[in-house]
């Protein structure tokens, strides 16, 4: 089942629990995801020069380890990753919350200090249908369905590195240029029976395809050839 989630806060104890950023992944039912990580308050959509806000980007495919309650997130863009990409991944022990919510527990490099250390996340499912950018809403039905598409660069395309996922009335993509090293990231929403940017980085974003186009489709934007690897249309 593809589903949405935001992060309610990030803690590496013993320091108190926050949240700077607003945070939505998109997981497809295959489990592809694309996380993009923005520090409050967001700029206007217009804006794409906005690596300031930019707090973390992360595409891929997640891997539950059998057996246990744990998940394995394989990165292929990693904007924290000096080359952006390679065999990247971290592991997460995922664990309810009384109020719905998820725990995730591990160890990761904080950021700030540069040293792996222990981290709490706590992860909100959100209802990707009824939700909005300035109002995520608890998902309350499990079995509620949400359009899922899911286009990834075909592999030919040796210069860049690319995934983009709808779930619902969101969809998020980032796409990588090996030459430069730069990612760009763009986060739509669906309103009115049109997209409208919620958030934009990079000179590439124009390069990041959008639609309802069904699985097989090969889609070609900028001279870039995307293929749909997942659709529910």
């Amino acid at each position: 089942m593809p589903f949405a989630s935001t992060r309610i806060s990030l803690q590496w104890p013993p320091e108190p629990a926050e949240e700077t950023t607003d945070t939505l992944v998109l997981t497809s039912h295959d489990l592809h995801f694309v996380d993009i990580r923005i520090t409050k308050p967001l700029p206007a959509p217009t804006s794409t020069d906005n690596d300031s806000h930019i707090d973390w980007i992360i595409t891929g495919i997640e891997n539950p380890l059998e057996g246990t309650t744990k998940v394995e997130f394989k990165h292929e863009i990693n904007s924290h990753l000096k080359l952006n990409t390679g065999e990247a991944f971290d592991i997460g022990d995922f664990h309810d919350a009384p109020n719905g919510d998820r725990s995730e527990t591990g160890i990761m490099e904080n950021w700030n200090t540069g040293k792996m250390s222990p981290y709490e996340e706590i992860w909100r499912s959100i209802d990707p249908n009824v939700s909005t950018p300035e109002n995520y809403v608890r998902e309350l039905k499990k079995e509620s369905e949400a359009a899922c598409v899911v286009y990834k660069l075909a592999e030919k395309e040796s210069e860049w590195l690319g995934q983009m996922v709808r779930i619902g009335s969101f969809a998020q993509g980032a796409i990588l240029n090996r030459s430069t090293n730069k990612v760009s990231c763009v986060r739509w929403y669906l309103k009115e029976g049109q997209w409208q940017v919620v958030f934009q980085n990079g000179k590439e974003v124009s390069k990041i395809p959008n639609g309802d186009d069904k699985l097989g489709a090969v889609v070609e934007l900028e001279n870039l050839r995307w293929k749909v690897i997942e659709s529910s249309f």
